[in-house]
């Protein structure tokens, strides 16, 4: 997608919305674009903090309903 597109993406995502939706909109992005890193020591760390608290057992989603690759 070239930046022209994605500008209009972004206009037809924002068309609508208050000013209060789009600033959460753009906190929520902002604090997700900081769990995403390139740097390997972010996803040890991450790692390291999984536990018998907060560490779940498989989901089953169910079957396969397109070209899903299970």
């Amino acid at each position: 997608m070239n930046p022209n597109e994605m500008l209009k993406l972004a206009e037809k995502f924002y068309e609508g919305l208050s000013e209060e939706d789009i600033e959460e909109i753009e906190r929520i992005a902002l604090d997700r674009s900081n769990f995403f890193s390139k740097d390997p020591n972010r996803f040890n760390e991450l790692l390291d903090g999984i536990d018998e608290n907060n560490l779940h057992g498989e989901i089953d989603f169910g079957k396969p309903v397109g070209k899903e690759i299970l």
